[in-house]
């Protein structure tokens, strides 16, 4: 088991090295001021709570206002994976689309006439499966093995 120091140290290197590559501010890159000054704001709240000095223990640069020079590469790793959006925000969309679709050919239910009832439903199957696999599913075996895997769920 961790102690809570090092739990601690753990949390802000994960806060240095995973946020250094977030922006928060949209599809700013991990270098661009806006997005940097976030990611100190961020390291700096980390370290507070740890009760750690972020300059101290390298996370940040001397003068406290930057992250330290040589940049981690982590940080533009995790900002590149982070790059599912351009598939997982679509692939949502359209398996929402074909929930509605299944809702209406399968149970009558129609989405824009019951949307409480198709959001219950909607909400329920994504709970238990997510929009990704529901996509992958469908794009790979088709519209019957969706509907089948979402009956599964529904079943249960």
């Amino acid at each position: 088991m961790q102690s809570a120091r090092s739990s601690r140290r753990n949390f802000l290197r994960a806060a240095a090295l995973g946020a250094a590559g977030f922006s928060g501010l949209g599809m700013l890159s991990p270098i661009a001021a806006a997005a940097e000054a976030q990611v100190v704001g961020w390291i700096k709240c980390a370290a507070m709570i740890a009760g750690l000095d972020p300059v101290e223990k390298g996370f940040l640069a001397p003068d406290g206002k930057t992250l330290p020079l040589p940049r981690w590469s982590e940080g533009f790793v995790v900002h590149l994976a982070d790059h599912d959006w351009v598939l997982s925000v679509p692939a949502c969309q359209w398996t929402v689309e074909a929930l509605k679709s299944l809702a209406r050919d399968a149970w009558g239910i129609d989405a824009a006439k019951s949307p409480r009832e198709f959001n219950a439903i909607r909400n329920y199957v994504l709970a238990n499966l997510t929009a990704m696999r529901l996509h992958a599913i469908r794009s790979a075996e088709g519209d019957v093995a969706f509907a089948a895997d979402v009956a599964r769920i529904i079943r249960a």
